[in-house]
């Protein structure tokens, strides 16, 4: 056998009838893997409810643009105005605070809420 054989060997496709239960098998396996990736997105889907629904304050560094993706991807559309989605999104985390903001006018003994 010389080089090229072996070139053309690496690229070669077998092809070969399964029997039903091994491709039931087959199916079984695909179904599981598609239903744990599914569980994975239902799962986080939870929690973006839970956010919506608790209404506890979101602090966060530089997350607004992080909160606009939520909206988005999990409750709707975005409004074509500025001023419909802040009213939009203020419905749905009623308060944002920056972590900035926090940094610089709270200390743990004068914290307005307790997380």
């Amino acid at each position: 056998m010389d080089g090229t054989d072996a070139k053309w060997k690496e690229k070669v496709v077998r092809v070969s009838k399964l029997s039903q239960e091994e491709r039931d098998a087959i199916a079984q396996k695909e179904a599981k893997a598609f239903n744990d990736d599914l569980m994975g997105l239902v799962g986080f889907r939870q929690v973006v409810d839970v956010l919506f629904e608790s209404k506890k304050p979101i602090i966060g560094h530089n997350a607004f643009i992080d909160l606009i993706q939520i909206y988005a991807k999990f409750y709707r559309t975005p409004p074509h105005t500025l001023v419909e989605f802040k009213t939009e999104l203020l419905k749905l985390f009623p308060l944002y605070v920056r972590a900035h903001f926090c940094k610089r006018n709270f200390t743990f003994s004068n914290l307005p809420f307790v997380v």
